[in-house]
């Protein structure tokens, strides 16, 4: 519906995942503040917004999930989307990594103490399958 493209035809990224060129919605200035971004998603989802609303490219990077998410394939784009989907919410969602403060990516206990620390929960993508 919103004529996303590809960003690589040959696709070699180790994991599959189906990046396509980065957007911002017109009604953002520059497109790479958080509030902007939020923006974005937002219209990414709103069943009015047509192609013609985004601006190619941007700061945003939508992401395809595959068909039958983590059936198919067991990614974080995947989890996502059927996650909203048991929710019975719109099969979209916006995700993120979470680093350590000194640059790692945080996993395992990190992402526990994370967890706590900002009383959010979480769900592995084992789960899901």
């Amino acid at each position: 519906r919103l004529k996303l493209q590809s960003m690589e035809q040959n696709n070699t990224d180790i994991y599959g995942t189906h990046f396509t060129v980065s957007i911002d919605y017109y009604k953002t200035t520059t497109g790479i503040s958080a509030h902007e971004r939020t923006q974005t998603a937002r219209a990414l989802i709103d069943e009015n917004t047509n192609p013609e609303d985004f601006h190619r490219p941007g700061h945003l990077f939508p992401l395809i999930a595959k068909e039958n998410g983590v059936l198919t394939r067991n990614g974080h784009t995947e989890a996502a989307v059927d996650l909203a989907r048991l929710t019975g919410a719109q099969p979209a969602g916006v995700i993120c990594e979470i680093m350590n403060d000194d640059g790692t990516m945080a996993k395992g206990e990190d992402l526990q103490s994370f967890k706590e620390r900002h009383h959010l929960k979480m769900i592995t993508i084992k789960r899901l399958d």
